[in-house]
């Protein structure tokens, strides 16, 4: 297993945001064993998300938690640079063992799986894979928590079926940047699957903060 650098930096105000989520999901019961995050578009902080998300649930709530890379057609350059020994895609390959892919986090709770580099022709089938799929159930039987990365809905057909393997999905939508003629069409291709919420990101309002934490309290 390797060690990488620190994972990310998430700001107070969205780790309080991402932790009240957290904290509503786990009042009814519905923390995810695993969580696909994904967007409408490209550069709408997915992986951002997913990054806060692992850290903040192996942190708070002292599970083991899986960040799996599933995006290869633009992969994170934080897990990029981690991705030394092939990542997801050599064990796929049968080139990597499972926990040699695993890069350490410097958390014993929290573990990154990089997606590694799969050639194109390659994406569609791998995305609706049993070797993908066994995979993660391999995972999910050494993790609590495995928090899965996905591309973009509409940037590539693949995004659905990868975003399948999760038992729940989150919606990232930007401010500012993603139109409803976006997010429409995005919520209709993942209908089928358990919607945990909607995460409006890098929010800009003019609200003072005591009364947005005294609306958020309620």
């Amino acid at each position: 297993m390797l060690e990488a650098e620190p994972l990310i930096d998430v700001p107070d105000s969205a780790a309080e945001s991402l932790r009240q989520m957290l904290a509503q999901l786990g009042r009814n019961g519905m923390l995810p064993e695993r969580l696909s995050v994904v967007a409408a578009l490209r550069e709408e902080g997915v992986t951002f998300i997913s990054q806060a998300l692992a850290a903040l649930i192996a942190h708070d709530y002292g599970t083991k938690v899986c960040l799996v890379d599933l995006n290869w057609w633009w992969p994170s350059d934080h897990l990029r640079m981690a991705d030394a020994r092939g990542g997801l895609a050599a064990v796929l390959n049968g080139k990597l063992p499972l926990d040699e892919a695993l890069v350490y986090s410097g958390w014993p709770q929290l573990s990154i799986l990089p997606a590694g580099r799969l050639e194109q022709y390659e994406r569609p089938v791998v995305a609706r894979s049993q070797g993908l799929r066994d995979v993660l159930d391999e995972l999910a039987s050494q993790f609590d928590h495995l928090i899965l990365d996905i591309p973009a809905l509409l940037a590539t057909s693949d995004a659905v079926p990868l975003a399948s393997n999760g038992t729940m999905t989150c919606l990232v939508v930007r401010q500012g940047v993603t139109g409803i003629e976006d997010v429409r069409p995005a919520l209709d291709k993942i209908q089928h699957l358990p919607l945990a919420g909607v995460i409006l990101n890098r929010v800009r309002i003019s609200t003072p903060g005591p009364l947005v934490r005294l609306f958020a309290d309620r």
